[in-house]
């Protein structure tokens, strides 16, 4: 059986990686005549890092593996990256659509659980750091919590946005059962 260890060099790229050369590469491409497809594209890569940043967690309880523990370490850099996805997903969809506030608030429409999962993102991308850690102290975890809500909100979003609800359920869903496996595996661990 292999062991994965992440040396502190490949951690400061990740980190350089997920901070600041993203966003700049992200941004570069969408000054340079990025098309509507490549920002709902951004939409669907920040779901999915969304659902790995909250699927890591009960799989390294469930599957106790190196690899798992590392890639549980990188659970910072993964949110920042999804965020950075996000920021550009949503600001590319709204000035190149030209959306209306009164399209954006639509309670029939997709927008409106974009929007509310987008509060949930500005709200986990502007704690991600430690200065917001040293000033949240033990409420950093609290706010972070903000995650749980935004997987099926924004899940609902895209597969509203597709018409048809099988995102939301495969994510929502296995996050459900991923943390009820987790508890039970958890308690049983305690009772061993």
């Amino acid at each position: 059986m292999f062991t994965f260890t992440l040396s502190p060099t490949h951690r400061k790229i990740i980190q350089v990686l997920s901070y600041f050369v993203l966003p700049v590469s992200l941004a570069v491409w969408s000054a340079t005549g990025a098309t509507d497809s490549f920002f709902v594209e951004l939409g669907g890569k920040a779901l999915l890092l969304v659902a790995l940043n909250l699927f890591i967690k009960p799989l390294s309880v469930l599957f106790r593996h190196s690899l798992t523990a590392q890639v549980l370490t990188l659970r910072r850099e993964i949110g920042v990256a999804s965020f950075w996805l996000y920021v550009f997903h949503s600001t590319g969809m709204v000035l190149g659509r030209g959306l209306s506030l009164s399209t954006i608030y639509n309670p029939a429409g997709f927008i409106i659980w974009g929007a509310v999962a987008g509060i949930g993102m500005w709200v986990l991308g502007l704690t991600s750091n430690n200065v917001a850690q040293r000033l949240l102290k033990r409420n950093w975890k609290k706010v972070q919590m903000v995650a749980y809500a935004v997987l099926p909100v924004a899940s609902f979003h895209a597969s509203k946005a597709e018409g048809e609800y099988g995102k939301f359920v495969l994510f929502t869903g296995t996050f459900v059962v991923l943390k009820f496996l987790q508890w039970y595996v958890s308690k049983q661990r305690r009772t061993s």
